[in-house]
């Protein structure tokens, strides 16, 4: 009966659920004494004094949501080869790699700082992003005041992104494009325009787009067995320096922008890690009597987008093997409203485009210590390599 359970309910309901706790005062203790352990006092929470908020008394994941993702089983087998440096995984990582941890935080701050854009494109990038839609193509159209070539470039090639953007959403109903769940329609109309115009201003690298073959580790195979079969796999873009026809970069959609995949998600993080240990090591294998010390300047990078995220992670030398650390990442735009996101975008690729030109020298001083043109009297990658293998075993 209602009584009954009435009577029930009151018997068996904890008296905390009955009377639950009001949350604690947050107070900001200051030069106290400590109190005798003999005083009746309250506890009192500290909190630093720049903490003005009261707790929450939700909780939720902190972590970004449509970031690259590993399972902890695969962040244990990968990493003997590479150490997984997503920001994911920091908490994972501090213990064991406080070193990787850093640098993850390290990037995370100079993004914020858009450390990688000219002053001069800051200004005009924040004068185009927070217009109107009828007074952006006035805006973009402002130039700068006296550029320097690599600004003037840079100048062209966000430009021209953003009049593509502009483009597509003009005519389209509330000024937003509409989301799908095409992996390649994705990568044609949103991702691949900026890497077109790098290719084209810059002329460090040429992309290749959709489904293109490489070869696995393709310097590695007949060095230690000329008999065994070379193995391919296929990514949605990747990017050759034109001086030395060196792969410098892989690009991973893991699905359309619509909803996220996460077994595709899994499987490209996975794939994407491997993807730059190959590319690294095969540049490597090319310099093995150059010092060790260039060679831990050298870097690769992937990136992997999942549903409107775009990640960019940096793949080098760490002590015994390789590390990969994501340095920037972005979110794409699929309507006026959100056109700010660019800003990032920005950023990631002025990243990149840093890298492309600082990554010129420094194999130019690999190659002129492998032939002897420059004198070195540092550990060469051949020695770390046998030390390592030494380590391990």
């Amino acid at each position: 009966t209602p009584s009954s359970f009435k009577r029930w309910t009151s018997s068996h309901i904890s008296p905390l659920a009955k009377n639950p706790p009001k949350p604690p005062l947050l107070k900001t203790v200051i030069n106290k004494r400590p109190q005798s352990s003999r005083s009746n006092s309250k506890t009192i929470i500290s909190t630093p004094s720049s903490f003005k908020e009261p707790r929450p008394l939700i909780s939720f994941s902190t972590n970004t949501p449509h970031k690259p993702l590993l399972q902890k089983k695969t962040v244990v087998s990968l990493a003997p080869s590479v150490v997984p440096g997503l920001k994911s995984l920091t908490r994972d990582l501090r213990a064991q790699y406080p070193d990787v941890v850093q640098e993850i935080n390290h990037s995370s701050d100079a993004q914020s700082k858009l450390a990688s854009l000219p002053k001069s494109i800051v200004i005009w990038l924040r004068s185009v992003l927070t217009c109107t839609m009828e007074a952006f193509i006035a805006n973009v159209s402002i130039p700068l005041t006296h550029p320097n070539a690599y600004e003037e470039k840079l100048y062209h090639v966000f430009r021209s992104t953003l009049l593509d953007f502009h483009a597509m959403i003009f005519y389209a109903n509330n000024q937003a494009i509409e989301r799908h769940v095409s992996e390649r329609k994705f990568l044609i109309e949103l991702v691949a325009p900026p890497f077109k115009y790098i290719e084209h201003a810059f002329g460090l690298a040429t992309f290749s787009w959709v489904e293109k073959n490489m070869l696995f580790s393709k310097a590695l195979h007949f060095a230690d067995d000329m008999n065994k079969p070379t193995s391919s796999y296929k990514v949605d873009a990747f990017a050759v320096v034109k001086t030395d026809h060196r792969d410098f970069a892989t690009i991973e959609v893991s699905g359309g922008p619509l909803l996220q995949d996460r077994q595709h998600t899994l499987e490209d993080a996975e794939k994407t890690l491997l993807e730059g240990a190959g590319m690294l090591q095969g540049t490597l294998q090319q310099y093995l009597d150059a010092s060790l010390e260039t060679a831990k300047k050298l870097k690769v990078f992937t990136i992997q987008i999942v549903v409107d995220r775009i990640v960019l992670i940096e793949i080098s030398i760490h002590t015994l093997n390789f590390k990969a650390v994501e340095v920037r990442s972005g979110r794409w735009p699929f309507s006026w409203n959100s056109v700010g996101e660019y800003m990032y975008i920005c950023e990631l690729l002025a990243y990149f485009i840093k890298q492309l030109h600082d990554q010129e020298e420094v194999v130019k001083s690999l190659a002129n210590e492998q032939r002897g043109v420059s004198e070195f009297t540092t550990t060469t990658i051949r020695q770390w390599l046998k030390s390592a293998v030494k380590d391990r075993l």
